[in-house]
């Protein structure tokens, strides 16, 4: 991966984005026998991460009220990963990925989505944005982490470049982000149009008819602390994982007039490949490469098509050392062609 600076001239950068392009484009037709829903694996896995994040969270309210802190702990840390867990199938779901019926995604996206706190409506469009604009600089931010390229933070206000400092900080970014998405963001009726407030309506009224019930019977307090840390630690980890797919090192970003689908999918997704069963919560996700040039394939397929498919191995999968140097890289650089930080902005800039 690329830690220093690095001039790429303009037939260089051609010849990357060509081979990408042409990348994606021979591996399209071999993926698509790996966008087929498997309805019973289906099934089976939605029933256990369902059933085993409830009980979970019984577990967290039963050891907190008996000041089992130990137990309460590890109670809420299997709870968070089976809420990522939760979350994905919902993520499938919303590709219409997860069953071979539309319908069953629809249901059980919705039944996720009381799970989740997040509106399923409001989320799927939020997020098929997000996939319509990867790697595109004219729609970078939408659905996404905010983007500027080094031009656009040089000539921005102060304001702004502290507006965009902040937006970009780490700890804001998994820290207070988390917080922001799951308990404000996506409850707040205007945020994602007309079309989706009944949506999110809905999805407000019975999560909370859910937990005041469920407080009823079993204390607001201790599910309060069942209920808001495991929430947001799994938030933890899907946010870092999201960051992580496309803000890397080798991370490539296009004009308009560039971009195309494969080739953004191929160079603007990450690959990370984590061990079991680490894979299962998180539903392969890290196989995102594969899930941006196919997203009908279902998680449960994302690494069987990832060994099958011999040339989706030129994407590298990410070391931890990639990992946290992405937390330093800010801006576009046009010059580069690649993610630069504010230190070597500034000497661009010169």
């Amino acid at each position: 991966m690329l830690l220093k600076l690095k001039m790429f001239s303009c037939a260089q950068y051609i010849a990357v984005s060509t081979f990408w392009y042409a990348v994606g484009m021979s591996v399209r037709g071999a993926l698509q026998p790996y966008a087929v829903a498997h309805n019973g694996y289906a099934v089976f896995t939605t029933v256990v991460a369902v059933i085993g994040y409830t009980l979970a969270l019984s577990a967290s309210v039963y050891f907190f009220n008996e000041s089992l802190w130990w137990a309460y702990v590890a109670s809420t840390v299997l709870g968070s990963l089976l809420m990522v867990k939760v979350f994905t199938i919902q993520h499938d779901c919303g590709h219409d990925s997860m069953f071979s019926r539309a319908t069953a995604n629809l249901w059980v996206g919705r039944v996720c989505s009381l799970l989740t706190t997040m509106p399923f409506d409001a989320w799927k469009q939020n997020h098929a944005a997000h996939h319509g604009a990867l790697g595109n600089l004219s729609k970078a931010g939408i659905g996404d982490t905010a983007l500027m390229t080094v031009e656009e933070f040089k000539n921005a206000t102060q304001g702004s470049r502290l507006v965009y400092r902040i937006t970009r900080n780490p700890l804001v970014h998994l820290v207070f982000s988390p917080f922001f998405y799951f308990f404000i963001l996506f409850k707040i009726l205007h945020v994602f149009g007309r079309e989706h407030r009944t949506s999110t309506l809905l999805n407000d009224f019975f999560v909370l008819s859910i937990f005041l019930v469920l407080a009823y019977f079993f204390g607001f307090w201790a599910l309060v602390v069942a209920y808001v840390p495991t929430l947001y630690f799994g938030g933890i980890v899907g946010l870092l994982l999201f960051y992580l797919q496309h803000n890397f090192p080798s991370m490539r970003w296009y004009k308009p007039d560039e971009w195309a689908h494969e080739t953004a999918s191929l160079s603007g997704s990450s690959l990370i490949v984590l061990p079991q069963p680490l894979e299962w919560f998180t539903h392969a996700i890290g196989y995102h490469h594969v899930h941006h040039l196919n997203s009908k394939i279902p998680g449960y397929r994302l690494r069987t098509a990832y060994q099958s498919v011999m040339d989706l191995k030129v994407q590298k999968p990410l070391t931890l050392r990639d990992a946290i140097f992405s937390f330093r890289l800010k801006l576009w650089s046009f010059d580069q062609n690649r993610l630069v930080t504010y230190r070597e902005a500034e000497s661009l800039a010169r």
